[in-house]
């Protein structure tokens, strides 16, 4: 597996080199999203941070909501409250979401360029951790819905991600320009049999929301993509110890997301679902796909957790 993630990389690498050597007027530090405007839908917990990261280092302004503002607050103290950062107190959830895009928009002229929507990444997590989209108790507690059995939840439980994000959906894509520089992007999790029932059934539904989302969009400019995670987020320090990463992978997903949405004229990733089942895949896409490095200083952010 590793010699096959080396292969793949190598030859990507050449690939890249022969397409900017033979297009010496558009390189990755000519792409950016200055001027550009992304809506971070999910919260600020460890993908929702890796996010913000990789889009304002792109140099794009990063609206983002969530319903905890210590949370909120605390990313934006943590990233050295960035200028180009706008954190908003609230969900996007029906109830009180058109209010708070009238908001939102209010605040960059009405202006919204990319929007990434991350769910349920962190798949892996037990009690008190799946706890980056923050939502509602029952999401929260990794112990009850198997403990109790599936027939002990309330049947609305079982939509409140895809309600979420169909609501979300609903009133950012027709706010966004119709053009391929457009970009909707769903960043969630794989499967895993740490998930609680209700956190299955929610992925899913999300899987398949995302899934009709491509196919109504696929004629049209706007570029509608997936990148599915079946890798382990902000793992516990053991885990960390065993098995060392040179940098948060939250931060590469970041980065990965402000390449894909930076993209260039011959470089747009096409609509389409990638799954990222191990580290290779994640350089190889970076490497496809870079991020502009218009804003350096901006923090990589470790060990949210154990804050």
């Amino acid at each position: 597996m590793q010699a096959t993630t080396a292969h793949r990389t190598e030859a990507v690498a050449r690939m890249s080199s022969r397409y900017f050597s033979q297009n010496a007027a558009e390189k990755p530090g000519d792409w950016s999203l200055e001027g550009e405007t992304v809506w971070v839908v999910g919260g600020v917990g460890v993908i929702g941070r890796g996010i913000c990261y990789g889009l304002l280092k792109a140099g794009a302004t990063v609206i983002v909501n969530s319903g905890s503002q210590k949370r909120l607050d605390q990313m934006i103290e943590d990233l050295e409250k960035p200028e180009r950062l706008i954190g908003i107190f609230g969900s996007m959830r029906p109830k009180g979401a058109e209010a708070l895009v009238e908001k939102a928009m209010s605040l960059t002229g009405n202006k919204i360029d990319h929007v990434v929507a991350h769910s349920g990444v962190r798949w892996w997590a037990g009690t008190n951790q799946l706890n980056e989209t923050m939502f509602t108790d029952a999401l929260l507690n990794a112990g009850n819905s198997n403990e109790h059995g599936l027939w002990h939840c309330e049947a609305q439980e079982f939509g409140l991600l895809p309600e979420l994000h169909y609501s979300a959906a609903r009133l950012l894509i027709p706010k966004l320009p119709d053009s391929s520089r457009a970009s909707y992007t769903f960043v969630t999790g794989g499967t895993g049999e740490h998930r609680t029932i209700l956190s299955q059934v929610n992925t899913h539904a999300v899987w398949g929301l995302s899934e009709a989302l491509r196919e109504l969009y696929k004629d049209a400019p706007l570029r509608m993509t997936e990148l599915r995670v079946s890798l382990k987020m902000n793992r516990p320090a053991k885990e960390r110890a065993l098995d060392p990463r040179a940098r948060p992978l939250s931060a590469d997903i970041g980065e990965l997301c402000a390449g894909m949405a930076a993209g260039s004229r011959a470089l747009l990733p096409p609509q389409g679902l990638y799954n990222l089942n191990s580290v290779g895949d994640v350089l190889v896409m970076k490497m496809q796909y870079p991020c502009p490095e218009i804003i350096p200083s901006i923090p990589m952010l470790w060990h949210f957790d154990q804050r």
